[in-house]
C-alpha cells in the first residue's frame, strides 16, 4: 500500500515481497511523490514486516525507518563511571529516546584533567545502540572531567552533565 499526502508518505513491504525490486519500486514512488508536493513538509517513512523465519519471530514488531529531521534534542542522562583502569576510563548512559525523528547517530565522548585543563579531547562512538565507551589513552593516577555529546548529520545536542573518574595508578 502507498499513499501520497502533502504531509505523509508511508509505504509498506508485504512479507512476501522480494525486497530488493519492491525497495526500488517504493524509491521511486516516494521521490515522484515528494516532487508532486515540493511546497509541503513531508515525513517519509519505510516499514518492512518481515516474514516469520520460526515460531520466535511472530509477533515481532515491524521495522520502522523513520528520517531524522533535526538534532538531538534530548541529553545523555545517568553517565556512570563504571570502571577503570591505568589508562581508561569506562562510561555507560542513557537516552531517553532512541526511536525519535531528532535521535542521536552516535555520540562524542569529551574529556579533560580537572585539575589542570588543557582543552578538551574528544572521541567519538557511532551508533545508537552502544550507550557505552572505554576512553583510552588516558594518563595514570588522573582525574579527569568527562561529558557524552549527542550527534547526527544535523548536528550536536547538549551535553550530559560531567561526571568524573580518575585513572588508577599504574601496575594497579
Amino acid at each position: 500500500m502507498i499513499s501520497c499526502l502533502p504531509s505523509c508518505i508511508a509505504w509498506t513491504l508485504p512479507h512476501h515481497a522480494h525486497v530488493s525490486r519492491e525497495l526500488s519500486r517504493v524509491c521511486f514512488l516516494l521521490i515522484s511523490c515528494v516532487r508532486m508536493f515540493p511546497d509541503q513538509p513531508s515525513i517519509v517513512a519505510v516499514v518492512s514486516v518481515d516474514e516469520p523465519t520460526d515460531s520466535t519471530d511472530i509477533g515481532k514488531t515491524p521495522t520502522v525507518f523513520v528520517p531524522i529531521t533535526g538534532m538531538p534534542n534530548q541529553v545523555p542522562s545517568n553517565v556512570q563511571v563504571v570502571g577503570e583502569g591505568a589508562t581508561t576510563i569506562h562510561l555507560t548512559w542513557e537516552y531517553p529516546d532512541l526511536s525519535s525523528n531528532q535521535r542521536p547517530t552516535g555520540y562524542h565522548i569529551s574529556y579533560d584533567f580537572v585539575t589542570n585543563p588543557q582543552g578538551a579531547r574528544t572521541q567519538t562512538v557511532d551508533g545508537t545502540k552502544t550507550l557505552s565507551h572505554e576512553v583510552v589513552g588516558l594518563k595514570p593516577y588522573t582525574l579527569y572531567s568527562i561529558k557524552v555529546i549527542p550527534y547526527n548529520e544535523k548536528g550536536r545536542g547538549s551535553s550530559s552533565a560531567e561526571v568524573q573518574g580518575e585513572t588508577k595508578r599504574a601496575g594497579e
